[in-house]
């Protein structure tokens, strides 16, 4: 009887965890923004040399494609983000690596170089 009894309010439990569990939703990144989305990607790349846009090249990249600045949210966190770049890749014809890109050692992030 002591089982089922425990078993019963285990699942009881997740069940009210679920019930109280907030969707995801998703939207375009806002300026707002900017304070969780450079958290977040300090913990993601922790290993690289600039693991972080600036605030003024996240403005600069949004304002070019914002469309590409993807965020998600479970509830009012922000959990996750695809943040994307346009390469030229007329400009850049060699190889480059994750890691290269994300420092801005291959190519620097402004308007004339991605309107281009």
């Amino acid at each position: 009887m002591r089982i089922l009894l425990d078993y019963i309010q285990k699942s009881y439990k997740q069940q009210q965890m679920l019930a109280h569990t907030s969707p995801l939703s998703f939207r375009a990144y806002q300026a707002k923004d900017y304070p969780e989305l450079k958290f977040l990607m300090e913990q993601a790349y922790a290993d690289l040399k600039n693991p972080a846009l600036s605030e003024s090249e996240m403005l600069l990249l949004h304002e070019i494609y914002p469309e590409g600045q993807i965020l998600c949210f479970d509830g009012p966190t922000l959990v996750a983000a695809s943040m994307n770049r346009i390469v030229p890749t007329n400009k850049y014809v060699e190889n480059f690596t994750e890691e290269e890109a994300a420092n801005l050692a291959v190519y620097k992030l402004d308007a004339k170089t991605l309107e281009s």
